[in-house]
């Protein structure tokens, strides 16, 4: 993932877009009392104040159970004294008279067990030791030191679940030092958190930014658009050569290009060609030239297979039996007319 310094991104941004950014985020525009123009400093502070809490949101939100856990686990969250485990009400339950002593004493042991579960539950939903997290980082003031204070591993956790983390070897995990950990979630929370600001913004307001850059994109799409303004680069799609033909003609034999084909072989020359190797001949010159090309590539069975003749529907046995004797009738009745009128 490319960093993004939310600093670096804000500070060529012009007041009027940082106006519209501002008001998109729901942030309180910062003006002067006299006359009432707005306070550039005040307002990106204020925007990146927005990035970062919007960012550690989604990166938080992302997490799986298992690291929530390491999080929640820290002394400073405090989480004994927010949650405990819910204890379920037991309710009696009205036994029969013909129920036995054994009976009963199995249906306490099964109590017990229930009861003795739901105490033993160290942690509570997903969704509050998010909610739980969040909150206490509300109060800081340091996002950066909170990460510092957690272990190897529960870094090592939760930066698995941001970050696609396969092509690194366990040893190669475990060398890698805690820094780099916090610095690679610092770098998340601002990505994710500027790439939600950015995307509340319509594909005209993207490309105002750009202007006022002095920015080039040719692009109607908003990554692309976002991705200029992060990297301070225009955008100019590439534009595909066109293949000229080869000057003399070729022969044809592997690494000759369609355009050669087109250009210097008629369609006779293509047919006359692909019956030689016993390929299909039928077809425009376009799909002549797909099945020289396959061949020459290899995929013979692709250029030779020949398309399946549907056969037509064959009278039954019977009516052909019949028709025959009919018309065999229908001679023997016209010779023996003949030659009695001889």
């Amino acid at each position: 993932m490319v960093d993004y310094e939310p600093e670096d991104v804000f500070k060529d941004i012009a007041v009027e877009d940082l106006d519209v950014l501002g008001t998109k985020a729901g942030i309180k525009i910062p003006r002067t009392k006299r006359t009432n123009e707005i306070i550039k400093d005040k307002l990106v502070e204020e925007i990146i104040d927005n990035v970062k809490k919007q960012g550690v949101k989604l990166v938080i939100g992302v997490l799986k159970v298992r690291s929530l856990q390491h999080l929640v686990s820290h002394p400073d969250i405090k989480l004994r004294e927010k949650w405990e485990p819910p204890a379920k009400p037991v309710t009696e339950k009205k036994t029969p008279k013909k129920d036995t002593k054994k009976d009963e004493k199995k249906g306490d042991k099964k109590k017990k067990e229930k009861q003795k579960n739901i105490d033993d539950k160290p942690y509570p939903a997903k969704n509050t030791m998010t909610k739980f997290i969040l909150d206490h980082l509300e109060g800081l003031k340091s996002m950066k030191a909170f990460w510092e204070g957690y272990s190897q591993e529960a870094l090592m956790s939760c930066c698995k679940d941001i970050d696609d983390l396969s092509d690194m070897t366990e040893d190669e995990l475990k060398s890698t030092h805690k820094k780099e950990f916090v610095n690679a979630i610092m770098s998340n929370v601002n990505s994710f958190g500027l790439n939600h600001l950015f995307q509340l913004l319509s594909v005209d307001e993207l490309l105002s930014i750009c202007d006022n850059l002095d920015l080039e994109v040719e692009s109607g799409s908003k990554e692309v658009l976002i991705d200029s303004i992060f990297e301070k680069k225009s955008y100019k799609p590439k534009k595909k050569k066109r293949e000229n033909p080869s000057k003399s003609k070729p022969e044809i034999k592997e690494g000759i290009s369609k355009v050669d084909l087109k250009h210097w072989y008629t369609r006779k020359d293509l047919d006359d060609w692909l019956k030689t190797k016993g390929a299909k001949v039928s077809g425009k010159k376009s799909q002549l030239i797909d099945r020289v090309v396959k061949y020459l590539s290899g995929d013979i069975e692709g250029a030779t297979q020949r398309k399946k003749r549907k056969r037509s529907r064959s009278k039954s046995p019977g009516v052909e039996e019949e028709g025959d004797s009919k018309k065999r009738k229908t001679t023997k009745t016209t010779e023996e007319k003949s030659e009695k009128s001889e």
